[in-house]
């Protein structure tokens, strides 16, 4: 008697569907953007802020030497991204997260921390190392991709 092959033994698989899924939606970008909500990116931006905040005021002036950066200024980054935490606390906690001036404030805060950080690394340049060129200007396109996600929500909670 002849045994079945085990490819045959087997249900063929159903490929996996938002219908056949239900809930469980897969993990693509595409997905998770719809899933954001607009209230959350508030605390994403307070997040990152309060990262900038313990890397500016804590670590990197520790890292000076090897960073290059002079410490005023290094602090005078992190009171931006303090006000920037102050900022989307305060939104969260009183402000009408339905309306569209608040975003728009955390847009510009954050596009004119990345406009400053240019003008600083041309003031410093000679005194910022290799890693600190790297650190300042790397710092910019995570920013500006944390803007250009407000934006996506701005446009679609707002303009839509």
């Amino acid at each position: 008697m002849k045994r079945p092959s085990v490819a045959h033994s087997r249900p063929n698989p159903v490929p996996a569907t938002e219908a056949n899924l239900g809930d469980r939606v897969p993990s693509h970008p595409r997905h998770t953007m719809s899933r954001l909500h607009h209230r959350n990116i508030w605390l994403l931006d307070a997040a990152g802020a309060l990262v900038s905040v313990g890397l500016l005021a804590g670590v990197l002036p520790a890292l000076q030497p090897w960073i290059g950066m002079p410490t005023p200024v290094l602090y005078g980054l992190a009171l931006w991204a303090a006000g920037c935490v102050m900022y989307d606390a305060a939104v969260w906690t009183w402000a009408d997260l339905d309306a569209p001036l608040p975003l728009r404030g955390i847009m510009l805060a954050n596009t004119g921390y990345c406009a400053a950080t240019p003008v600083l690394i041309a003031i410093h340049w000679d005194a910022l190392t290799p890693l600190g060129r790297v650190y300042f200007v790397a710092e910019i396109p995570v920013i500006m991709g944390l803007v250009s996600l407000e934006w996506w929500v701005y446009r679609r909670r707002f303009r839509s």
